[in-house]
Parts: C-alpha cells; sequence; structure tokens
C-alpha cells in the first residue's frame, strides 16, 4: 500500500489583496495546462479559481511535494 498526500493550497479575500488574488489567479486555459501537467506527473488535481480565491487541490504519492511545486513553478 502506497502513502497517499492530500493537499490543498490556497488564497482568498480574506487571507490576500486583490493585487495578489489577481497575481494568482488561473485562465481556463492555464487551469487545463497545470491539471494536464500535474496528472502527467501521477497526480489528481482540482483547481478552483473565482474573482475572491484560487484553490488547488491534490493528491499524490507521499514524497512528491516537490514535484507538485517544480511543475507549478514551470507553468
Amino acid at each position: 500500500m502506497t502513502d497517499t498526500l492530500v493537499t490543498c493550497v490556497g488564497l482568498n479575500h480574506v487571507t490576500s489583496p486583490v493585487e495578489e488574488r489577481e497575481r494568482l489567479a488561473f485562465t481556463a486555459q492555464e487551469a487545463r495546462d497545470a491539471v494536464l501537467a500535474l496528472k502527467e506527473r501521477g497526480s489528481s488535481v482540482a483547481i478552483l479559481s473565482t474573482c475572491n480565491r484560487t484553490e488547488l487541490y491534490t493528491t499524490a504519492p507521499s514524497g512528491a511535494g516537490s514535484d507538485l511545486t517544480d511543475t507549478l513553478n514551470d507553468l
């Protein structure tokens, strides 16, 4: 049995000013690209991006956190 890491990272209108939320918002195409890139690395992923929040939910094998970060930084 493989351990799975479940993560949720995000920001919203309570935690971040609008300028920060605008920089981290995903367009529809960027969200599709991110989902495909993360799935290629073996992660399950969901992205929620609205005018008030951006949230990224993933599952991946334990120890794959740096792969998730690298993939997001490459987008």
